[in-house]
């Protein structure tokens, strides 16, 4: 009988642990994503962008940024609620990743807007990326119960950093995609600005 004890406490113990395990795991993925689309939180989006923005210093390779939102975003969120408006997040994280690279970092940056940063990515390319972003997002479908169709408006910044000297900081570079952004949409939205430093 004291064996079978022995025996289930250290079983108890092992399944502890396990759990335990488990416990951290699911704290470190709540940590970093975000847990409505699935994509970098703001935190650790900027944790993986700095680490990419030394690798290029370090390499002296180009480094781009782009600022996505959605321009209806409080339209949606006023006429449809908030349901349907963190559906839309959703659709547009999904689309976002299905159309970059996999080690490209994608975050939802705050509210609708989402930042992608590209390694090794300059002007045109960027633009490229950005354009089958936008236009995976235009042909995705988002019907509602009643039959119809939401269209989303979607507007894009570009930064594009050809060479990263020592004083350029990740903060920069959301600064100036956002600019780029707030510009896209100046322009009359559904479009692409692009910054080149």
């Amino acid at each position: 009988m004291d064996l079978k004890a022995r025996v289930h406490i250290g079983e108890r113990i092992l399944s502890l642990g396990d759990n335990l395990v488990q416990a951290k795991d699911a704290l470190e993925n709540t940590a970093m994503f975000d847990l409505l689309t699935g994509a970098l939180n703001q935190r650790a989006f900027l944790t993986i962008s700095r680490g990419e923005l030394e690798r290029a210093r370090r390499g002296q390779a180009p480094l781009s940024l782009i600022a996505l939102g959605i321009d209806n975003f409080e339209a949606i969120k006023d006429q449809f609620g908030e349901n349907i408006s963190n559906d839309v997040l959703s659709v547009i994280a999904n689309a976002i990743r299905e159309k970059s690279r996999p080690y490209d970092g994608i975050g939802r940056y705050e509210g609708s807007r989402f930042l992608i940063i590209l390694p090794g990515v300059i002007g045109q390319d960027a633009e490229k990326v950005t354009g089958r972003i936008l236009q995976d997002i235009r042909n995705t479908e988002i019907s509602l119960l009643d039959g119809r169709n939401l269209v989303v408006k979607v507007s894009a910044g570009i930064v594009s950093f050809i060479h990263i000297t020592a004083a350029t900081e990740i903060e920069t570079l959301i600064e100036k995609a956002n600019q780029a952004l707030a510009q896209a949409r100046r322009e009359g939205g559904e479009q692409t600005f692009t910054i080149f430093v």
